[in-house]
């Protein structure tokens, strides 16, 4: 399922109707605003939230304990560190058994409702008390950006070509008069954005060696951050890699990095 499809989903639930997650106001909810500013879209929190983990630890008065713990506390079986059906199923069972234990009146109070639930705008942000305006230089920066990834996305879309000669970094940096660092990261972005496709670029041996290398760098370094992972993998191979084939392996696993720059 495309990123797309996937945000159409989340959007209309989250305007529509209660969210209810365990942790998911400390994890999920964080996570998802990640991906889809990462993605282009409009960051979207839910209009109403319940994080049953939330309610719980104040029931309890406390600030620690797991979906185990409450599983166990709500005669409710968890797995040890469970994922995808099985932890919604705890939820909702979890769920079930709080609202018969204490009442819907007890969790409403901890609804939060979120009566702007789209994030601020960059502009909105700027003008919080404390913010610091963007300089006319930062705005100059941003619009040189915006330009650059303009012209590659036509540039690319006016020249259908399958030629890797016309496709390597050297040649469109030459075309779009840019540096190849420049070329680099707007292509990168725009790849790990899905606005192209990314099968034009793939460098076959390059993404042998990250078969072989990229897991176990994620297991280390995490994906968040592209810089580790390329050292990791360059380290343990012998081999230079550029960004562009990093970004790739990791679409293909259906991961983008939060961070948006190299």
């Amino acid at each position: 399922m495309s990123f797309g499809v996937l945000y159409e989903h989340l959007s209309r639930a989250f305007l529509s109707t209660i969210v209810v997650g365990f942790g998911s106001g400390r994890i999920d909810i964080p996570l998802l605003l990640k991906l889809m500013s990462a993605e282009g879209s409009p960051a979207l929190s839910p209009k109403a939230h319940l994080d049953l983990q939330r309610a719980w630890w104040q029931l309890l008065k406390a600030e620690a304990g797991e979906i185990t713990a409450a599983g166990a506390m709500y005669n409710v079986q968890v797995g040890h560190h469970p994922r995808g059906e099985e932890a919604v199923l705890a939820m909702a069972k979890i769920h079930e058994a709080m609202l018969w234990r204490h009442g819907y009146e007890v969790l409403a109070k901890n609804i939060v409702i979120n009566e702007y639930p789209y994030a601020p705008t960059a502009g909105l942000r700027n003008e919080r008390a404390g913010a610091t305006p963007r300089s006319e230089k930062e705005k100059r920066q941003r619009k040189r950006e915006i330009d650059l990834r303009d012209r590659l996305l036509q540039y690319l879309k006016t020249n259908d070509t399958q030629d890797p000669d016309m496709l390597s970094i050297s040649s469109l940096a030459r075309t779009l008069e840019t540096t190849e660092t420049k070329a680099s990261i707007t292509l990168g972005q725009l790849i790990a954005q899905r606005r192209i496709a990314y099968q034009p670029f793939v460098d076959p041996d390059a993404q042998e060696v990250l078969d072989a290398y990229l897991p176990a760098a994620m297991a280390i370094h995490g994906f968040d951050k592209l810089k580790p992972l390329k050292e990791h993998v360059e380290g343990k191979s012998g081999k230079t890699l550029d960004y562009i084939q990093l970004r790739i392996a990791l679409l293909k696993r259906n991961l983008t990095p939060t961070s948006s720059s190299n």
